[in-house]
């Protein structure tokens, strides 16, 4: 494989785990701020999904509505 090397087809549990570290450095953090500093070229809806599935797991904990919704880890 001679190709560049991306995250745009990251694998779900990494992405959650990638999502966690990021958390834990940058607590309350909109899901832009989280995508810029993970990689723009990860697709915003493949973000959404992994916060989603953290957030029915009680890892991530979601504050807000709409466009001002934050991210934070449960303590």
């Amino acid at each position: 494989y001679k190709g560049k090397t991306t995250l745009k087809q990251i694998e779900l549990p990494r992405l959650k785990e990638l999502l966690r570290s990021d958390l834990n450095i940058h607590a309350s953090s909109a899901i832009s701020e989280i995508n810029e500093r993970i990689g723009t070229e990860i697709p915003r809806h493949r973000i959404r999904q992994a916060l989603k599935e953290l957030a029915a797991e009680k890892v991530v904990f979601v504050a807000g509505k709409k466009k001002s919704v934050r991210y934070s880890l449960f303590k």
